[in-house]
């Protein structure tokens, strides 16, 4: 499961501590944040990624939403 994101800042750092460590997950995916109005085209983004990225494709890699316009 890829975890999806506005959090940048953390969620990065986090990630180059568990690259360091050896350990891996399964992707982050990391969106700016979206209003209500806005809901249709976070899902139209998020399932163009989901069209586009296979899973294994993810493992440990981090990308951003808005490759997927």
């Amino acid at each position: 499961m890829v975890l999806l994101t506005f959090n940048e800042r953390d969620f990065v750092l986090l990630a180059q501590r568990w690259v360091a460590e050896g350990r891996q997950h399964a992707g982050i995916l990391l969106s700016d944040q979206f209003t209500r109005r806005q809901l249709g085209e976070l899902l139209r983004r998020v399932l163009r990624f989901l069209n586009t990225v296979s899973a294994g494709e993810m493992v440990n890699t981090i990308r951003y939403l808005t490759e997927f316009r």
